[in-house]
């Protein structure tokens, strides 16, 4: 299932969840019945996009590529690019480098919930925010390195992730444009 799909499913069952708690205070007054009809509904459609967007950037991801350099030099600029991007080295192996950093609380989502509460925004700000992991692992390969970067969920790890493999593969257009 594509990424539209799962959101549309995501906000659907928002405002059907928002459509049924309105029914069911409905028969409380009945002047304002449609009016939390519509608030209700796009409040929990709204609750549910949110839920999406958290859920779709917190999704592992993996990223293979075959990119020009040896192993020892993308192990070399991993290390590089990755420290200089706040990420740590945990651990390295001959064939393998693991990293890892603490992201903070994303401030949209508390800000939604501060207008929501100030007790949710203030426990979002205080216990919010994750670790993240990515390794980057490297084999051998008659055109260069076989590589392939996995990493927990998040959406600067596959940022940071694609960026260092498009600049190892920008290395192969480049040695390929001078030699010709």
């Amino acid at each position: 299932m594509d990424v539209r799909a799962r959101a549309v499913r995501w906000i659907g069952i928002g405002v059907g969840v928002g459509f049924l708690l309105a029914l069911l205070g409905a028969w409380e007054d009945q002047r304002y019945a449609p009016v939390g009809f519509l608030i209700t509904s796009l409040g929990c459609g709204a609750v549910a996009a949110v839920a999406f967007v958290v859920n779709e950037t917190s999704r592992p991801f993996r990223l293979p590529a075959v990119v020009p350099p040896k192993p020892v030099a993308v192990r070399r600029r991993a290390v590089a690019a990755f420290t200089a991007d706040g990420w740590a080295v945990t651990s390295t192996m001959p064939d393998s480098i693991a990293f890892a950093r603490r992201e903070g609380p994303n401030w949209g989502l508390a800000l939604l919930l501060f207008v929501l509460g100030v007790v949710p925004g203030v426990l979002y700000l205080l216990l919010g925010g994750r670790a993240q992991t990515l390794a980057v692992f490297t084999a051998p390969d008659p055109t260069g390195t076989r590589l392939q970067i996995v990493g927990s969920g998040s959406a600067a790890g596959r940022t940071a992730a694609a960026r260092f493999v498009a600049g190892l593969a920008a290395e192969r257009t480049d040695s390929s444009t001078s030699s010709e």
